[in-house]
């Protein structure tokens, strides 16, 4: 039978969680509950605890132990149900690799990030086309991993290029847009391009400053690599700026 991961949010239907898990589990399934703060206002962890014979996870970044974090064992138990169901040629598996990459690279496992993003990238590419915007997503977070291993040549091709397809699909004021101009200018800094650099970090952080979720991931990279270069510039009171900003995001 399979694994569910079942994640319980803040609505009506949170009242059915409980059946459902008591029918999933009748037909020898083996869940995993979720429950958001929203949900924990329908129902109880100790309710779907008991039906689902496992512990219920109420915050996805809950320790699994010393070394993992909860929201990443959970997202590879779900990859690798995904990987099962659908094989790993799938557009969704590529999309579960995605998503575990960005958490990997979260807690510095850039090794893993890479291996998961190159897959991806491979699948995206070949089943929905080179400049399909989930292609250009992944473009983006695999620069990320190559400008955080310092290999800034590579990182610079796949973000210029995904930084243009955005450009053209989405226009410059869309967080994605401005996620694949941020790993461009980290891409050039790296590569000490100062004055290609600069402009690209301070425009796309002007946009990703209104974003959520992975935008901040990259807000925060746009204020390291601007500390960096303002330091490498001669302007360390513009680069102390930025640095604290970073420390602030984190």
């Amino acid at each position: 039978m399979s694994r569910v991961l079942l994640i319980v949010g803040g609505g009506i239907a949170a009242y059915k969680a409980a059946e459902l898990i008591r029918l999933l589990r009748k037909e020898g399934h083996e869940v995993t509950p979720v429950l958001t703060e929203g949900g924990s206002h329908f129902v109880t962890p100790m309710s779907l605890a008991a039906l689902a014979e496992s512990p219920v996870y109420t915050s996805l970044w809950d320790l699994k132990d010393e070394t993992e974090m909860g929201h990443i064992q959970l997202s590879r138990a779900a990859l690798d149900t995904y990987t099962r169901a659908l094989g790993a040629d799938h557009p969704s598996v590529a999309r579960g690799m995605s998503n575990l990459a960005m958490w990997t690279m979260e807690v510095n496992e850039f090794g893993a990030a890479e291996k998961l993003l190159r897959g991806a990238l491979e699948v995206r590419t070949r089943r929905l086309g080179p400049e399909h915007a989930d292609t250009a997503a992944t473009m983006t977070l695999l620069a990320g991993v190559l400008i955080e291993t310092g290999r800034y040549d590579e990182a610079l091709r796949l973000a210029a290029d995904a930084h243009v397809l955005y450009l053209k699909s989405l226009g410059s004021k869309h967080w994605k847009t401005a996620s694949a101009a941020s790993a461009e200018g980290a891409a050039r800094a790296g590569l000490q391009q100062f004055e290609q650099a600069e402009p690209l970090l301070v425009d796309s952080r002007t946009v990703l400053h209104s974003g959520t979720g992975a935008a901040t991931y990259y807000l925060r990279s746009s204020d390291r690599w601007l500390a960096r270069l303002y330091q490498s510039t001669g302007r360390p009171e513009k680069a102390a700026k930025y640095l604290a900003q970073a420390v602030r995001s984190n």
